[in-house]
C-alpha cells in the first residue's frame, strides 16, 4: 500500500516492490556534526561535566539494556577509582535505574534518558553502546571512538 519505500540498505535486501523502493541511507539529524576539541569542551561545560574530565558515555539505547546496566554498575567504582579524571554518564533507560541501587559516586551520573543526545555523544571521549545503524551513523559523523555491543534484537540480528 505504500507509495514509496525509502530504505537504508540496498533495495534487494528488502521484500518491498523493487519499483517502489529507493535507497536513501541512514538519515542523521543536522544536530550531529564533526566534533572538534573546542566543541567537545563546550558540550562538557554545558552538561556540567567537570573541566579536564575524560567522559565515558554508556548507553543501551533509549530503552536501555539490562545486561549492560548490570555489567557497568558492577565495575563503575573500579573504573572511577582507577582513573581520577574519569567521569561516567550511563543512560540506563526509562525505569531501569535499579541496577545502581546503593551505588553512588561524585563522578557518576545515572540517567534514564539523555537530551540532547548529540551533546552527550559530542562531549564523550569514548562511547559504549548498542550498535544500531542510526547510532553508528551519528557517532561516525561526530568522529567519535566507540565500543559497540551487538544485540540480537536489532535489525538483522
Amino acid at each position: 500500500w505504500a507509495v514509496a519505500n525509502l530504505v537504508a540498505h540496498d533495495p534487494s535486501m528488502y521484500k518491498y516492490s523493487k519499483s517502489k523502493t529507493e535507497k536513501v541511507g541512514v538519515i542523521v539529524s543536522g544536530d550531529y556534526t564533526k566534533v572538534d576539541t573546542a566543541t567537545q569542551n563546550d558540550y562538557k561545560k554545558q552538561l556540567s561535566i567537570p573541566e579536564g574530565s575524560k567522559l565515558l558515555l554508556i548507553t543501551g539505547g533509549s530503552t536501555g539494556a539490562q545486561a549492560i546496566n548490570k555489567a557497568v554498575a558492577g565495575i563503575a567504582h573500579g573504573l572511577l577509582d582507577s582513573d581520577k579524571k574519569l567521569y561516567i554518564v550511563h543512560q540506563v533507560g526509562a525505569g531501569k535505574s535499579a541496577a545502581y541501587t546503593g551505588i553512588k559516586h561524585e563522578r557518576l551520573e545515572v540517567l534514564e534518558f539523555l537530551k540532547p543526545m548529540y551533546m552527550y555523544t559530542g562531549a564523550a571521549d569514548l562511547v559504549v553502546c548498542r550498535g544500531s545503524a542510526n547510532t553508528l551513523a551519528e557517532l561516525g559523523v561526530q568522529k567519535k571512538p566507540v565500543i559497540t555491543i551487538p544485540s540480537p534484537h536489532l535489525a538483522g540480528g
